[in-house]
């Protein structure tokens, strides 16, 4: 019984000690497939010991081989309060966008001092998975500090088709015979 309970105990050592020797851990949010034109909002409670920063996930959908969506990325620190006292809040907070293989593609935000919001347009983002990590500093890290992340993605302005073309293309022509008309009468009278 003494080296069971022995190999109990050592088993659970080892546990504990892996747990302690863990770095701390991002908390991952998904959001899905961003929709063109409609906001998704996140947000999170960072800077503390066990919780220095956030992923969030996110995909873009493929709309045609030309086409790259324009995301619009906002962040913003919140400082709630307790009447007049700041109970806890972030000194910084910075965000950076990247492929789902780790490759670094924008930088979100970068938000010190007085400054609470940020928004930055990334261009040309074509369809596949992305995250971004959120991190911030707080004041206490015991009690960390809250953010709110919103995300819009759109389509970039289309360029006329073919049949806005064919359409311009009627009018100047029109428009072109008009005035030959009002020359050939104006000469006439």
């Amino acid at each position: 019984m003494g080296i069971r309970f022995s190999r109990r105990i050592s088993i659970l050592a080892g546990v504990c000690a892996a747990f302690v020797a863990t770095p701390s851990l991002a908390f991952d949010y998904q959001l899905g497939t961003l929709q063109t034109g409609v906001a998704e909002t996140s947000g999170g409670h960072i800077g503390i010991v066990y919780n220095p920063s956030d992923r969030v996930f996110f995909s873009v959908a493929a709309k045609n081989t030309l086409d790259a969506d324009v995301l619009k990325g906002s962040l913003r620190a919140l400082t709630p309060k307790n009447g007049s006292t700041q109970t806890f809040y972030l000194t910084s907070l910075t965000a950076s966008l990247y492929t789902a293989a780790g490759a670094f593609v924008s930088s979100i935000a970068n938000i010190t001092g007085a400054a609470t919001e940020q928004t930055t347009t990334v261009e040309k983002l074509m369809a596949g998975n992305y995250y971004i990590t959120v991190s911030g500093t707080a004041v206490d890290p015991k009690l960390g500090g809250d953010y709110a992340l919103s995300l819009l993605s759109s389509q970039p302005a289309a360029a006329p088709g073919p049949a806005g073309i064919l359409f311009v293309g009627g009018a100047a022509a029109l428009m072109a015979a008009r005035r030959r008309r009002q020359k050939a009468k104006a000469g006439l009278a």
